[in-house]
C-alpha cells in the first residue's frame, strides 16, 4: 500500500504489478528448498512467490540495496548460511570475511546481530557475487552504529574497505549509548544509530576513502535539517581513519593517532571480579564492612546455607 500511494504521489506509469514484490527469508539459502511455508503444497503462490525470490538471490545482478535491517544481539543460529555456510556445497560461511579471528576472536560474538548478518549479505550480492558482470553498486543501510568504532568489528571495517572504493558515514546519534529522547530521530530505539552508504565504481584503489559527518543537533528537528542540508560535497565531512581495521571515526587531528594504543601496550586483560552477586561490593567502606560483619556473624545450616540477605 505505501509503495502504491508513493507512486502515485509521483506520478509514474509504473504499476504495482510491474514491480517484482516477494515475500521470503532474506537469510535463507537459496540453492536449498524453502522452508518458510513448509506447511503449503508446491503450487500455492506463497510458495511459488519464495522461489522466485531466491532465484533473484542465486542469478540475479542486483547493483543497488537500500535497507533498515533489524537488530537483534546474541543471535547465534538466525544468519541462515550467511553465519554457517551452505550444506553440501561451498562451506566457508559469507560471515567468516568479516572475522579476524586470533586475538580478536572473543570480541568477535558482536558479530552475532541480525544487522551484521544482513550488511554481509547485501556486500556479497551487490559486490562480490555477479563482479565478473559489473564491478559497479551501491549498498545503503540505516542500522545500530556499533560497527563504527567497536573492536569485534574490526573484520567488517576491513572487507568493507577492501571490496569498496568509497564510503560515507552519517552518525546519526553522536550523543553515545540511549542518547536524550529530544535528540532521537526514532523515539523508541535507544541504541545509537548511523547510516552508511558504500559505493563500488570500478576502481581498483587499495582501500576505499571514507568519510564521516555527525548530526548534532540538540533536537531531531535539527538534525533532519542538518540532513537535509548534507550533500556529497558539503564541507561538513570529515576524512576517516584509514587504516584497514581502524574504526569508522575521523581521524585525529595532531598526532595522537601515532600513539601506541593501550592494548598494544597491556595485551593481556582479564574482565576484573565477576561476584554475580551484588551485596559483595558498595560504593562505600561502611556498608561494605557492615555487610561483611553480618556475613561472618552468620551461622551455617545442616544445608550448607546462611540464613540472611546481604541486599541492605
Amino acid at each position: 500500500m505505501r509503495i502504491t500511494q508513493t507512486l502515485r504521489e509521483q506520478d509514474t506509469d509504473t504499476q504495482l504489478g510491474d514491480l517484482r514484490l516477494h515475500l521470503a527469508d532474506t537469510l535463507a539459502d537459496p540453492y536449498e528448498r524453502a522452508t518458510l511455508f513448509t506447511f503449503l503444497p508446491d503450487g500455492d503462490p506463497l510458495v511459488e512467490n519464495t522461489r522466485k525470490a531466491d532465484w533473484i538471490k542465486r542469478e540475479q545482478k542486483v547493483t543497488v540495496m537500500i535497507s533498515n535491517p533489524p537488530d537483534r544481539e546474541r543471535a547465534e543460529g538466525e544468519g541462515g548460511w550467511v553465519e554457517k555456510g551452505r550444506e553440501g556445497g561451498d562451506k566457508a560461511a559469507l560471515l567468516d570475511d568479516f572475522r579476524l579471528g586470533g586475538r580478536n576472536a572473543t570480541n568477535e560474538n558482536k558479530l552475532k546481530n541480525l544487522y551484521v548478518y544482513f550488511w554481509r549479505w547485501a556486500a556479497f550480492k551487490v559486490f562480490e557475487q555477479h563482479r565478473s558482470e559489473s564491478d559497479r553498486g551501491i549498498v545503503a543501510f540505516i542500522s545500530t552504529a556499533g560497527f563504527l568504532s567497536g573492536p569485534g568489528f574490526q573484520g567488517m571495517r576491513k572487507c568493507l574497505r577492501e571490496t569498496c572504493s568509497e564510503g560515507w558515514i552519517i552518525d546519526l546519534s553522536p550523543e553515545g549509548i540511549q542518547p536524550p529522547m529530544r535528540t532521537r530521530l526514532f523515539e523508541g530505539v535507544q541504541q545509537p544509530l548511523a547510516i552508511a552508504v558504500f559505493v563500488r565504481s570500478g576502481a581498483d584503489n587499495e582501500l576505499a576513502r571514507i568519510r564521516y559527518a555527525a548530526l548534532d543537533g540538540s533536537t531531531r528537528e535539527e538534525k533532519y535539517a542538518q540532513f537535509e542540508a548534507l550533500g556529497p560535497d558539503s564541507d561538513q565531512w570529515r576524512s576517516v581513519r584509514q587504516s584497514a581495521h581502524a574504526p569508522f571515526t575521523p581521524a585525529a587531528q595532531g598526532a595522537w593517532d601515532t600513539y601506541p594504543a593501550m592494548n598494544d601496550l597491556l595485551p593481556w586483560t582479564v574482565p576484573g571480579m565477576l561476584p554475580k552477586r551484588t551485596w559483595v561490593y558498595s560504593p562505600d567502606s561502611d556498608t561494605l564492612r557492615s555487610r561483611w560483619r553480618r556475613l561472618t556473624a552468620e551461622t551455617v545450616s545442616a544445608t550448607g546455607e546462611t540464613r540472611a540477605t546481604y541486599g541492605g
